[in-house]
Parts: C-alpha cells; structure tokens; sequence
C-alpha cells in the first residue's frame, strides 16, 4: 500500500514536470493520468467538503454582530489543519511548491485568518482594521472556494473566451 502512494506521488511530481504537450496526448499518459485522478479524487473531494465548512463558518461569523468564541475556535482548528496541509506540502514538495501564485495565496489566506480569529479573541476593537482583515480573508477564501468546483465534471472543462 506505501509503495502505491509512493508510486502515484512519484508519477504526479513527473508528469508535472514535463513540458511536452504531445506526450499528453499518448494513450497510455491520459491512462495513467485518469487513474491518479481517480485515486485522488475522493481525497480533493474531502478536502473541497471541509474548506467549504471554513468558508461558511467564515461568512457566519463576519454576519455576526455578536462574536462567538465557539465559531473563532472552530475557523482556527480547521484554518491549522489546512496550514498544516500547505506545510506538508511545502515540505514534500520543497522549492517547487513556492514558485506558483496560488500556493502563496494558501498561505496568506489561512495565516491571515488564523492571525484575525487570535486578534478577534484579544479583543480587537477597531472597526476599519476588522473590516479590512474580513475583506482580504473573503477575497482570498472565494478564489480558493471557487477553484473547487474543477472536481465537478461540468465545471472542471477550459472555456475561452
């Protein structure tokens, strides 16, 4: 069982790395593609199902005139585990992982929210700093939530305009 995932993580990490287009389109590459996709998939799906938790506690909890301490606990140990997904990653994936844009805006979205909740349960007061953090957590969190919906069939094609 290790040697698969092993083998999976290998052949993605390799498949990444290839700049050929036409190697793509070989039968036996879309195989192998399809294959990792669909032992991946239902674990993208999960973590699709928890971000969307996150996000809704988020939009709660901005709503709210009156913070709840439970909600501020809940965002911070779902916003960890996710920041301990990205640093497993960095981890595994070491250089290469910093070079993109998203991962990044990963980072910064959940060291912001867990930097806002702890700022919230100090007893943050000021109105404009807490509207400002909000916005940015929102942005960065619909991209991130948006970006799920390529595990569905029928958003996941490339439309050009």
């Amino acid at each position: 069982r290790g040697w698969g995932r092993t083998f999976r993580s290998r052949s993605a990490m390799t498949l990444s790395e290839c700049t050929n287009e036409d190697y793509f389109r070989s039968k036996a590459i879309s195989t192998l593609i399809n294959h990792l996709w669909g032992t991946s998939r239902i674990f993208h799906i999960i973590l699709a199902v928890c971000f969307s938790a996150l996000m809704i506690l988020v939009s709660i909890y901005i709503g709210l005139d009156d913070k709840k301490t439970g909600l501020e606990i809940a965002i911070l140990i779902l916003s960890a585990a996710f920041l301990g997904l990205e640093a497993l990653q960095i981890y595994i994936l070491k250089g290469k992982y910093l070079s993109s844009i998203w991962n990044w805006m990963d980072i910064a979205f959940f060291v912001l929210i867990i930097t806002t909740m702890a700022l919230m349960l100090g007893g943050l007061e000021d109105d404009l700093t807490r509207a400002w953090l909000f916005s940015f957590i929102l942005m960065l969190g619909y991209v991130r939530w948006m970006s799920y919906l390529r595990l569905f069939d029928a958003s996941s094609k490339k439309f050009f305009l």
